[in-house]
């Protein structure tokens, strides 16, 4: 299984890069600390509680009809939140998963798109089931995909 050296790095291993080939996803430990993932929940609950600001339909519920008050959203959508808080580009989440896409994919992988999902407690409609992406994506030469 994949590791993190001293310096920070998540390195992936043989093993990781086969099932990532023989099954098309990989399941990695340990990508961030506890301390890494709190500095980013900070402005991750800012973007639920509205504070940092996301118009119109980039502001969603992923279970509901866009009418829906805020209030009685089931799965929190904030699409591409880079854009609307400029300051999380090149966080500490994007470095490391671009650093594991290029271990798994090779050179040239980009980001693509960024979204925050959050699920409320007590929605029985908070469901995001399995789905493949790739159906809905723009025709392109170059299909890798890594998803974090």
């Amino acid at each position: 299984m994949g590791r993190r050296d001293d310096d920070g790095r998540y390195r992936i291993d043989e093993d990781d890069r086969r099932r990532f080939e023989e099954d098309g996803h990989v399941h990695l430990s340990g990508v961030l600390t506890e301390q890494e993932v709190a500095g980013l929940e900070v402005d991750y609950d800012r973007f639920l509680r509205r504070e940092i600001e996301v118009p119109g339909k980039d502001f969603c519920d992923m279970a509901g009809d866009y009418g829906r008050d805020p209030s009685d959203y089931s799965i929190v959508n904030v699409m591409l939140p880079r854009r609307y808080f400029p300051a999380w580009q090149g966080n500490v989440y994007e470095r490391r998963t671009a650093d594991i896409a290029r271990q798994l994919c090779g050179d040239g992988m980009t980001i693509d798109y960024d979204q925050l999902l959050a699920k409320q407690p007590h929605k029985t409609d908070a469901v995001f089931a399995w789905h493949q992406d790739m159906a809905y994506w723009p025709a392109t030469e170059d299909r890798r995909t890594a998803t974090f």
